[in-house]
């Protein structure tokens, strides 16, 4: 039976990705454009030289980021070691079509912050929480079924290391780029709808410009059978 707590874990899941799904990949990154060279791959092993990030070499983390080839995007699952000349190998999510060798981008991902703990206290970059927002409003739909109304709001946080006229593009970016995933109907759980609820906006931001927390609107319908008494 679909339930509220069914809808939420798949939005979550789809946001996010697991070993076998990708996920959603941020169009801007945090810190500038981390760029690479494919030399070589296999369908889930990215070999990769000339990591760098504003000109120099790179060799900080890179897992949950996507690795993105000719517009196609698989997470990275495992953090590898990289040398002092950008060269490592990527482990991704499976390609459905191994990528091409030559020039690649590595983008941000988005991480769920753990369930027993809040945003607001876990002030991650691109760290988000999926929360319902308004009351259940119950419709009766034919005999013995409701049709169920939730809002939920999906919080993304924004670190403020860089300029702060960055966040609202960014927000607005991964806005596109969530709702794109998640509101597809066969992407959801049966017999769930999902729909953008308005525009994005601030949830919280700290006073000494170390963060933003984002608030990304979403409506949810879904139908259940009403039990006998």
């Amino acid at each position: 039976m679909t339930t509220l707590s069914n809808a939420i874990t798949r939005t979550e899941l789809l946001i996010s990705g697991d070993s076998t799904y990708s996920g959603v990949w941020a169009r801007t990154n945090r810190g500038g454009a981390l760029t690479c060279r494919i030399d070589a791959a296999a369908a889930t092993s990215i070999s990769v030289t000339s990591l760098t990030q504003g000109g120099a070499y790179y060799s900080g983390p890179v897992l949950n980021m996507h690795v993105v080839s000719s517009g196609n995007a698989r997470r990275i699952t495992t953090q590898p070691t990289i040398d002092g000349s950008g060269a490592t190998t990527l482990t991704t999510v499976a390609f459905s079509t191994v990528p091409s060798t030559g020039a690649a981008t590595l983008q941000d991902g988005f991480i769920k912050c753990p369930p027993s703990q809040r945003l607001e206290k876990n002030r991650q970059d691109r760290w988000f929480q999926v929360r319902p927002s308004s009351p259940e409003r119950l419709d009766g739909y034919g005999a013995g079924t409701d049709r169920i109304r939730v809002g939920i709001d999906v919080l993304v946080c924004y670190q403020g290391d860089f300029l702060n006229d960055e966040m609202p593009l960014r927000a607005a970016e991964d806005y596109a780029a969530i709702g794109a995933v998640v509101t597809r109907r066969e992407k959801q759980v049966s017999g769930v709808n999902v729909f953008r609820n308005g525009e994005a906006d601030i949830f919280e931001t700290d006073e000494n410009g170390t963060y933003q927390i984002w608030r990304f609107p979403y409506e949810i319908i879904y139908y259940r059978t009403i039990r006998e008494p």
